[in-house]
């Protein structure tokens, strides 16, 4: 069996690599309320004026009437032009990759054809290659209702061995018809824990197609933090979150009806390791046994500098089988990854045996 090097499908040199494109965030993940006490109400808020004698009787004015706002049909036959694009440095590659979804083609049948190309921002003498995609279930869509689509069809560079440099490197996949309901998609390269967010197939799509390529990455991931300088980062404690994501079920809850997947806290030891303390909430039809995450390579972090950060340690029902009985219920469990790497303000927390990822994780005090 022929090695796969940093998580990829690429070529450095005389070694095959494999390479794929993408990164994004979904949406945003549910926060608890911040329960702040109410200030006291002004005094004439207490005590309601009597204004009977002077309100004229019978003066509201008629009701407006209703006004509709059309909802766009989306995902209809024609072709989408999308342009949007993920940066990603693979494992053990110098090199920077740009990979861009340029744009989308809905055919007739409905199926979806997404027209893709790699490049990276400085030649590479044709010592960096891609392999083919053909049958990858690492390269692969979700939906906004959690469905997932892996691709029936490959075409032009996508379906073969190609030498990556600054000139573009294109090809296509072509997808099942999306789901009804599906308002938006997130390309999934799983191989290299990127994602490309937020590609919506509406009709404002169907313009005349920029000219060239962008010189940049289009669409950075939302709600990226700044860093402040009057916080420290990263430092001993524990840190509050409590961010939850929903999650398509399949591999390590397969058969449940729903799951949920929260990062409850974060706590920093003295060694600057940094421990999740998690829980799983599940609504089920019949009794559902979760398998434990054990050390699998797809649950990790990843920094705002690119560093990726593999669990060195799980406890809880992270480690070990749990049943979930009906109708459902919670289980709870920790991860312990190492310490983050200086100048890191914020992580990424993927789970790409279930496709989601929780994003915009800062660790910081006054």
């Amino acid at each position: 069996m022929e090695k796969r090097a940093w998580m990829g499908h690429l070529i450095a040199a005389a070694a095959l690599l494999w390479l794929s494109g993408c990164q994004t965030d979904a949406a945003p993940s549910p926060t608890p309320t911040n329960m702040m006490h109410p200030s006291e109400p002004p005094a004439s808020a207490l005590s309601p004026t009597d204004v009977s004698a002077t309100a004229p009787a019978n003066t509201l004015p008629p009701a407006a009437a209703p006004t509709f706002t059309a909802t766009p049909a989306l995902n209809l036959p024609g072709l989408y032009y999308i342009y949007q694009c993920v940066d990603y440095r693979p494992e053990g590659v110098p090199v920077t990759i740009n990979f861009c979804v340029q744009s989308v083609k809905v055919n007739e049948d409905l199926t979806m054809q997404f027209n893709v190309y790699w490049r990276t921002y400085v030649e590479t003498g044709g010592r960096l290659t891609k392999r083919s995609d053909v049958n990858n279930q690492n390269m692969f869509l979700t939906d906004n209702l959690d469905n997932k689509y892996h691709a029936i069809g490959w075409g032009g560079n996508v379906a073969q061995a190609a030498a990556i440099s600054k000139t573009p490197v294109g090809g296509w996949f072509l997808f099942p018809a999306a789901k009804e309901g599906a308002g938006s998609f997130s390309f999934w390269d799983a191989d290299n824990y990127a994602v490309v967010e937020g590609i919506v197939l509406s009709p404002d799509k169907r313009t005349v197609p920029p000219t060239g390529t962008p010189s940049q990455s289009p669409n950075p991931p939302t709600g990226t933090p700044t860093a402040n300088p009057n916080l420290t980062y990263n430092g001993p404690g524990t840190y509050w979150l409590y961010r939850c994501k929903s999650f398509p079920v399949t591999g390590r809850l397969n058969g449940a009806n729903s799951a949920a997947f929260c990062i409850n806290t974060v706590v920093i030891g003295e060694d600057r390791a940094m421990t999740f303390h998690i829980a799983w909430k599940v609504l089920t039809s019949y009794d559902v046994i979760k398998t434990p995450e054990g050390l699998s390579a797809n649950l990790l972090l990843t920094d705002d500098l690119g560093n990726k950060y593999p669990h060195i340690q799980a406890g809880g029902c992270s480690a070990e089988p749990f049943r979930f009985n009906i109708p459902g219920g919670d289980c709870g469990g920790w991860l312990k990854f190492p310490a983050a790497k200086p100048g890191a303000t914020y992580f990424r927390y993927l789970d790409n045996d279930e496709a989601f990822f929780i994003d915009g994780i800062v660790l910081a005090k006054e």
